[in-house]
């Protein structure tokens, strides 16, 4: 092999996931819990969603992921369509299945269910809903698209578009962080992006890089990415 040839192979391959909550649902405007039900987008998401679109002109996209649920599909189709990329949709990228909590305000199950609640509030890993989910269960789907998703690209630069709690399980297992501690979680707004790099060394090590976490939109709606 040529100097130059091994020099290369020598560079560090960089994956980059550009993580995005999708914009504003009815649910969200309505303050209750959506759960797996498809509440679309607000007027002020699909607002936010074309915004994010202008955000994101100049980024690099390989590849576009999505939760099958409208309000995230759409938020994310846009970047996709640009780029003569089809969103591939996935059910593993749904928000959190809060069964029998789904459509009920967030004051109604506090007022109703205030045992539960204060559990769901302190994020017990544990707890399920009555005919839901628990972090546990989540952690877990979102290990499996991981699974697949990550080896098709490697030193790509892709977007998953998914659903608040969803997205901290994401991010927590693309930075290695594979325990259920949920005393520290990872908050991110509607449209917010959050950019994981993941770096393959020349030794063979693995070296994930928070590069910014909840990036929101800027009032004036400049290019802000990548």
């Amino acid at each position: 092999m040529a100097p130059s040839e091994v020099a290369k192979s020598r560079r560090p391959v960089v994956t980059t996931v550009f993580v995005i909550r999708h914009a504003e649902s009815a649910a969200n405007a309505g303050n209750y819990f959506a759960s797996q039900s498809d509440s679309p987008l607000s007027e002020r998401g699909v607002e936010q969603a074309r915004a994010l679109f202008d955000a994101f002109a100049s980024a690099t996209i390989h590849a576009v992921y999505s939760s099958d649920l409208s309000r995230a599909v759409h938020t994310v189709e846009p970047l996709a369509r640009a780029r003569a990329l089809t969103v591939t949709q996935t059910p593993l990228l749904r928000e959190r299945n809060m069964g029998d909590l789904t459509g009920m305000t967030f004051d109604a199950v506090k007022t109703e269910l205030p045992e539960l609640w204060s559990r769901l509030v302190a994020r017990d890993p544990s707890v399920v809903p009555p005919g839901g989910e628990s972090h546990f269960d989540l952690g877990d789907r979102v290990r499996r698209v991981l699974e697949e998703i990550m080896p098709r690209h490697r030193g790509e630069s892709i977007v998953i578009g998914s659903h608040g709690g969803t997205i901290h399980h994401l991010v927590r297992q693309l930075l290695g962080v594979h325990g259920f501690d949920l005393a520290f979680w990872l908050h991110v707004g509607n449209a917010s992006v959050t950019r994981v790099d993941i770096t393959e060394t020349a030794s063979g090590g693995i070296a994930p890089r928070l590069t910014y976490a909840n990036r929101m939109l800027p009032s004036a709606g400049e290019p802000i990415f990548p």
